[in-house]
C-alpha cells in the first residue's frame, strides 16, 4: 500500500497546485505498530490490504477548501481513523444498545463528526465499506476497504461524496449533497468519471 501514500500525495500535490484550493490540513500518521495491530485483530482480522495499508501509515488526515469561499460546503474532508480506533468498541457514538441494528459497522473514515464511511463486519471476511449517518441510516456503497481508498483518490475527498454514491445506487436522494457534488466536482475537477467509483 505504499503506492497508495505515494497516491495520496501527490494528489495533495495537485490540491495544493489548484488555482482555487487551499490544503489546510495534511497528515499521514507513522505506521501502526504490532501492538495496535494486534489489538485491531482481536475484533477483525484484517484483509492483506488493510494490513499493508496501516503497516505504513496508521490514518491520513486531509482537508482543503475554497480560497475563495463561495459556499461552505464546497471542500474536502479525509479522516482515516488508526486501525486500533476503528476497532475499538463504538457504543454510544455508532450504535447504542446490543440490538442495535449499526452495531456491526465500525467507523473507517471518520470525514464529518455526523456521518462516517464504515467497515460492515457482520458476515464477512472482506466487509463491504456503508455510509452512515450516526443513528440515522446506513446504506452500502458496493466498495471495499481497497476501492474506497481508490475513490478518496479520485474525489479528492469532496464533501460528503459518498452521498451521490448511495443516490446512484438506490435511485434516492434525500440531502442537497449529491447534487451539490454533481454540480462543484466538475467544476473543481474536470477530468473526474463518477462511472470510475461505481458498481
Amino acid at each position: 500500500m505504499e503506492i497508495y501514500l505515494e497516491e495520496f500525495k501527490k494528489m495533495v500535490d495537485e490540491l495544493n497546485q489548484h488555482p482555487k484550493i487551499i490544503v489546510t490540513d495534511f497528515v499521514i500518521n507513522p505506521p501502526a505498530t504490532a501492538e495496535e495491530i494486534k489489538f485491531a485483530e482481536k475484533k477483525f482480522k484484517l484483509t492483506n490490504d488493510m494490513l499493508d495499508f496501516y503497516k505504513s501509515a496508521n490514518g491520513i488526515t486531509l482537508t482543503w477548501e475554497l480560497n475563495e469561499p463561495e459556499d461552505s460546503v464546497v471542500r474536502g474532508n479525509i479522516e482515516l481513523l488508526p486501525v486500533q480506533e476503528i476497532f475499538q468498541d463504538w457504543k454510544n457514538t455508532i450504535y447504542w444498545d446490543d440490538n442495535d441494528k449499526y452495531k456491526q459497522l465500525h467507523p473507517l473514515d471518520f470525514f464529518v463528526p455526523e456521518a462516517c464511511a464504515a467497515l460492515n463486519l457482520e458476515d464477512s471476511d472482506n466487509p463491504d465499506v456503508y455510509y452512515h449517518y450516526c443513528g440515522e441510516e446506513m446504506n452500502t456503497l458496493k466498495m471495499d476497504f481497497k476501492e474506497y481508498l481508490y475513490a478518496l483518490l479520485k474525489t479528492r475527498g469532496f464533501w460528503y461524496w459518498q452521498t451521490v454514491v448511495v443516490a446512484e445506487l438506490t435511485g434516492e436522494e434525500n440531502t442537497t449533497e449529491p447534487e451539490n457534488f454533481r454540480v462543484n466536482m466538475p467544476k473543481l475537477f474536470p477530468d473526474f468519471k463518477l462511472s470510475e467509483i461505481l458498481k
